[in-house]
């Protein structure tokens, strides 16, 4: 398997460790939030997020 060189974290679509990077949050709780806003896919084996689903929600627990 080859490793991907090409990581765009501006992408529609990001994966868990990117999301975690972005985020500086754990894979865990990226995984419980992406599924709890219904911004996850699962393509293959991978899983995928929307990062505008993902980041707007994430905004809406600001005060």
């Amino acid at each position: 398997m080859q490793k991907r060189t090409n990581e765009d974290i501006n992408a529609v679509y990001i994966t868990v460790d990117m999301a975690c990077q972005l985020t500086n949050l754990g894979k865990n709780t990226v995984r419980k939030m992406a599924n709890e806003c219904k911004a996850s896919r699962k393509i293959g084996k991978s899983v995928r997020i929307k990062r505008s689903v993902f980041l707007a929600y994430i905004d809406s627990f600001e005060g």
